[in-house]
């Protein structure tokens, strides 16, 4: 059970990522609690039981079957309340990543302006320091001279 919540969170996580990039088109949270049930009874379980039948596994062939069914059973009864779970977590984890990704451009661009502050003037090749607040003077100083 822990393996399969494992595995399915993290494909859960992926799809989510892909939708809110716009590389899917459905939220993973509208269809996940179904489509893991189906995932079980047209998938999991038959092939579960084909192994059984063959014997693939020799005496521990019915633990993979017993295993499959009892995750679905698990997965019917304890699915919605994950999913849900799941949800909220990518969902936090997404707006985190944003707010994390405004406060980088924020400090990019007090690097920029931080940057333009140490840039000399290029009217006076001695190193004068650029006052930002003149910045803006010094512009329209030089479009007057150049007409």
């Amino acid at each position: 059970w822990e393996i399969y919540r494992e595995w399915s969170e993290r494909m859960f996580e992926e799809m989510y990522s892909a939708f809110r990039q716009g590389r899917m088109d459905k939220n993973p949270g509208d269809f996940w609690y179904e489509g893991e049930l189906g995932f079980f009874d047209f998938y999991v379980i038959p092939l579960s039981k084909k192994l059984d039948d063959c014997g693939v596994f020799g005496i521990s062939s019915d633990e993979n079957l017993n295993y499959a069914t009892r995750n679905r059973e698990l997965w019917s009864s304890l699915g919605k309340m994950l999913t849900s779970d799941m949800l909220k977590r990518c969902e936090q984890s997404w707006c985190n990543d944003i707010q994390e990704e405004t406060e980088s451009q924020a400090k990019d661009s007090e690097s920029a302006v931080d940057s333009l502050e140490d840039e000399t003037d290029p009217r006076n090749p001695g190193g004068t320091r650029v006052d930002v607040s003149r910045l803006e003077v010094w512009q329209e100083q030089e479009n007057i001279e150049e007409t």
